[in-house]
């Protein structure tokens, strides 16, 4: 599907908005308030050169996604409704963007179109949840419900918000928002507020969806448990939270390592992985600082877990009528050093939303380790820039280059990883973003990278190991 086609249909959904949304209002029962949204994106992937042994297979391609979300709530003294209703569509997927071996797929298309064949739409519930009150900022949500770990709470503060929402949230629990068709958990989330503290545990297992269309059920065999404590300031200098969480996935399916595939295929057994950590970010005057960590233990099947991960961020504020924010850091995860001791040691990102720290999406936190840039600024008053390039390294050439997001099906793991050609050398990644917000309802998005390939990608992609990913995207709330 071309942009000739593909952009003339986003607009047209965005503009319809307005008319789903007086329809709801006609109908809707005393009590409750309906409002929605619809985000319309086209895609155009140019995935690495896979002209040998990939001959003939899609690896330059365009398609075009949108969903629309119709959400009711009622609130009440005691207790607070949610009813939300999605429709994920796809169209104009490639036919053919999954090659053999270790070229895999070349990019989300051919993903969405290996979890859905020609289905290009359906109808979710979303979420369905129902939050009881109690005394002294006691609540309880059963049902179905979305969750990001540290995004429990907001600040109220510009900068230290923006950092919860793109540098802490999403790291290791997320919805998966970027893609068509994103991620709900079913389960109950208590938490406790005071005006210094917020406690909160989770437990929950995800749906389907991400890629699939189908995600209205659970996946039965995943289960996590978390709980964390956030710590507040009343001044809004600094915020803090520590956590933990269990993750168990008793699939028998084949998992994503550096072993042989023998080995692999034969270790059906279930991973039970135990992650403890901590966050803390902080304003002293024009500057910002950031640190994020973890540790992990457990079992990856018959095998030992132990990895760890951590981010260490900087920026630094210049003011002004297009105020500049400059901002670096360094992430790191651990990668294995060896398939033949027993031991596995990558760190495992659990369900997150790989993309927010991936804008280029072929890559993830497992055995990665990412130098980076960062500069937003704002051209004009609706409008937003940011540009940032990436140094990418994997943490161990004996280890594997990672991509995905996490369980999103019952009988995919979830996870796919490709050999390192004996180097660490991932790619270095140039991108841009801006944002113009149209009205107080309406956002449009433009979006363009570029991957120089390293030798990890070149042993992969002989044929050409760069790589190119632009969308356009509008967003409309009603």
């Amino acid at each position: 599907m071309s942009f000739k086609t593909t952009i003339p249909v986003l607009f047209f959904l965005a503009l319809a908005a307005p008319i789903l949304a007086a329809d709801a209002a006609e109908k809707k029962p005393e009590g409750w308030v309906f409002n929605g949204s619809v985000r319309a994106r086209a895609e155009a992937w140019d995935w690495f050169d896979t002209a040998a042994p990939g001959a003939g297979k899609e690896d330059d391609y365009t398609f075009f996604g949108s969903i629309v979300r119709l959400s009711g709530t009622k609130t009440g003294p005691r207790h607070d409704w949610t009813l939300e209703a999605a429709i994920p569509t796809l169209l104009g997927l490639p036919e053919d963007a999954v090659a053999p071996g270790a070229q895999g797929q070349l990019g989300q298309g051919g993903s969405y179109r290996a979890a859905n064949g020609g289905q290009n739409l359906s109808v979710l519930l979303k979420q369905a949840h129902v939050t009881m009150k109690g005394r002294e900022g006691r609540k309880m949500k059963v049902g179905r419900f979305e969750f990001v770990d540290g995004l429990e709470c907001l600040t109220g503060d510009a900068t230290l918000d923006w950092l919860k929402k793109e540098r802490i949230g999403h790291r290791l629990i997320g919805t998966f928002g970027f893609t068509h068709v994103g991620r709900s958990f079913d389960g109950a989330q208590f938490s406790i507020d005071r005006p210094d503290t917020l406690f909160t545990v989770v437990g929950a297992r995800p749906t389907q969806g991400v890629f699939d269309l189908d995600a209205n059920e659970p996946i039965d065999d995943v289960n996590l448990q978390y709980t964390s404590l956030t710590f507040r300031d009343s001044d809004k200098l600094q915020d803090g939270r520590i956590f933990a969480m269990r993750y168990s996935d008793e699939r028998a399916l084949l998992k994503s390592d550096n072993r042989p595939l023998a080995a692999r295929t034969i270790d059906r057994t279930p991973v039970e992985i135990y992650t403890f950590g901590g966050d803390w970010m902080r304003k002293a005057g024009d500057f910002d600082l950031l640190a994020w960590g973890v540790f992990q233990t457990g079992d990856w099947g018959s095998l030992e877990h132990e990895a760890w991960a951590f981010d260490a961020e900087v920026g630094h504020h210049f003011g002004g009528k297009h105020d500049p924010w400059l901002r670096a850091g360094y992430t790191a995860s651990s990668g294995d050093t060896s398939a033949a001791d027993g031991r596995h040691e990558t760190f495992f990102q659990v369900l997150p939303t790989p993309r927010i720290y991936a804008r280029f999406p072929f890559y993830n936190m497992m055995n990665t380790q990412d130098l980076y840039a960062q500069l937003l600024f704002k051209p004009s008053k609706k409008t937003g820039a940011r540009i940032e390039y990436h140094v990418l390294d994997l943490a161990e050439s004996a280890d594997l280059w990672y991509l995905g997001g996490g369980a999103f099906q019952r009988e995919t793991f979830g996870y796919a990883g490709r050999p390192s050609g004996g180097s660490t050398e991932l790619a270095n990644v140039l991108d841009a973003a801006l944002d113009f917000k149209w009205d107080a309802d309406t956002n449009l998005t433009l979006y363009a990278a570029r991957a120089f390939g390293g030798n990890t990608v070149t042993a992969i992609y002989p044929a050409g190991d760069d790589a190119s990913y632009f969308y356009a995207e509008v967003t409309r709330k009603f």
